[in-house]
């Protein structure tokens, strides 16, 4: 799993990357692409976060990471 959430981690690197672009439609996209990553988290994590949590995540990129960083090192604990 943790291999899963670290690939979440990259994949909000990406949207947070094109959600600096000019275009508006390419923002937009990635905004639509943004919250459905926070869901999918939300979806696989909701016994260990929050449905507040999942709110401010879905407002938040850098406190989604967050999120995401604490899912990772939850994964590395639990499998050692």
């Amino acid at each position: 799993m943790s291999s899963k959430t670290e690939l979440m981690k990259q994949e909000a690197l990406n949207i947070y990357n094109k959600l600096q672009s000019l275009d508006p439609a390419e923002v937009k996209a990635a905004m639509k692409e943004y919250e459905q990553l926070v869901a999918r988290f939300y979806h696989e994590n909701r016994n260990r976060m929050a449905p507040e949590q999942y709110e401010a995540a879905k407002q938040d990129l850098e406190y989604f990471i967050s999120l995401i960083d604490l899912a990772v090192a939850y994964h590395k604990e639990k499998d050692l």
